[in-house]
C-alpha cells in the first residue's frame, strides 16, 4: 500500500483503533514498560544488541464471520493485508526470519491482533 493510500485511510484506521481502545489497553499499558530507558526506532537493521522488536500484527482475518466482513470492507476500501496469517503462522514467520518470540498475546478485537515481542535469535544463544 502506498503512503498516499495510508494517508487517505489513516483517519478511518485511527477511529477504528479508538473504538477498540479498551481492547488494546493491554498494549498501551505494556509498551511503555518494555521500552523504558530504550531508544525507540522502526526498522530491524538498527536494533541494538539486547533490543526488543515489538511486532503487533493483525491475524486470523478469516477466523470469524465478523472478522471476514470487516476485512472485506477494508479490502473494498483499498486496504489490503499483505498476508493473512493465523497467530501460529505469524510466530513461525518471525522465527523463520531470525527472531525469537519472547512474549506474545492474542488480542480479540474487530480484527484479531497478535502482540509480539522478539529478540534476535543469535543474541539469546
Amino acid at each position: 500500500m502506498t503512503k498516499k493510500m495510508w494517508d487517505l485511510y489513516a483517519p478511518i484506521y485511527e477511529r477504528a483503533m479508538r473504538s477498540d481502545r479498551r481492547i488494546y489497553q493491554f498494549m498501551y499499558d505494556r509498551i511503555p514498560e518494555v521500552i523504558r530507558n530504550k531508544d525507540v526506532l522502526e526498522i530491524d537493521r538498527v536494533l541494538r544488541p539486547g533490543g526488543v522488536l515489538i511486532a503487533p500484527n493483525f491475524v486470523e482475518h478469516k477466523g470469524t464471520a465478523v472478522s471476514r466482513i470487516r476485512s472485506g470492507i477494508l479490502r473494498i476500501a483499498g486496504v489490503r493485508f499483505e498476508h493473512q496469517w493465523s497467530a501460529q503462522e505469524y510466530r513461525q514467520f518471525l522465527e523463520a526470519n531470525g527472531w525469537q518470540v519472547t512474549f506474545s498475546k492474542g488480542i480479540a478485537a474487530r480484527i484479531a491482533l497478535m502482540y509480539t515481542e522478539c529478540a534476535r535469535k543469535n543474541e539469546n544463544q
